[in-house]
């Protein structure tokens, strides 16, 4: 098997405690492995430490332990201008549409920024390139000039998509992209990931509490519950066959269509045991 793009292992990330409460271990121990072209779901409730995992691989978290390695080079602490140079490989795209984008900023101020550094100083150029990733996302030449408070929430999260493309990144963070938007927007968001991945050869972290949606995109989902992995497997595995009970909550607490369908599943997971799992499941 080829070498993963992104390697965690054994990851410890601690914030201190307030006033005279105990410090929290956000993190406890957790390694994934995420390879060219992959989608890797991160699974968990709020709390879980799923949104720390993609901070600290963005350098946004002190690390207490541990080590995170990006193309085969030890990235676990790096800074400054190693930092910079790294962003040009490695994106984010956010929950929030409305707060990602500054609202005294138009469209195309916001989006290039993120060519900073990338060697690409000519105005022009820049604009040239804003405007092509803005049509890939499927918004027109106007959006250029434009400021955030004039599009919906499903226009700014393209943006905010066309934003984090442009720079042409490897590993792209989606940290719960969707959840903020209706059902018939998060589908086409979606449905746009996926052809920028197909046409990019994009990898993809993508954190959600929301299994439904991984099914979509990720080809393995890891679950997090209290800052450890207590399952993992391929979609199908963690979807169909969920080894724990916790797992087995979050599938059933995914909305599905069927009226009839959604009461069934909310009887089972008001049912379902959530003590005495196992403590991991093999991938």
């Amino acid at each position: 098997m080829s070498v993963p793009l992104l390697q965690v292992d054994s990851l410890e990330v601690t914030y201190a405690g307030r006033r005279r409460s105990a410090a929290h271990r956000a993190l406890d121990g957790v390694s994934i492995e995420l390879h060219r072209g992959e989608t890797l779901g991160i699974v968990g409730e709020s709390g879980s430490g799923k949104s720390t995992l993609g901070n600290s691989v963005l350098g946004l978290t002190p690390i207490l332990g541990g080590r995170i390695t990006f193309d085969g080079q030890d990235i676990t602490r790096s800074r400054g201008r190693a930092r910079r140079v790294l962003s040009r490989r490695m994106q984010a795209i956010f929950q929030d549409p409305y707060s990602s984008l500054n609202p005294h900023r138009t469209v195309g101020q916001s989006i290039t920024e993120t060519l900073e550094g990338t060697g690409v100083a000519d105005r022009d150029e820049r604009r040239r390139r804003a405007m092509t990733m803005l049509a890939n996302v499927g918004l027109d030449e106007s959006s250029y000039d434009r400021f955030p408070g004039q599009f919906s929430g499903g226009q700014r999260q393209r943006i905010s998509i066309a934003r984090a493309m442009l720079p042409e990144p490897e590993l792209v963070i989606c940290d719960e992209v969707v959840s903020a938007l209706d059902l018939s927007v998060q589908a086409q968001v979606m449905n746009l990931l996926a052809d920028l991945q197909r046409e990019r050869s994009l990898s993809y972290l993508f954190i959600t509490h929301d299994l439904s949606v991984v099914k979509h995109l990720c080809q393995r989902v890891i679950v997090l519950r209290g800052g450890r992995i207590v399952e993992q497997g391929t979609t199908m595995q963690v979807l169909e066959d969920p080894q724990t009970a916790y797992t087995k909550r979050l599938v059933l607490a995914a909305p599905v269509l069927d009226p009839k369908r959604q009461r069934e599943r909310r009887i089972e997971r008001i049912g379902a045991v959530t003590t005495n799992f196992p403590t991991q499941r093999g991938a």
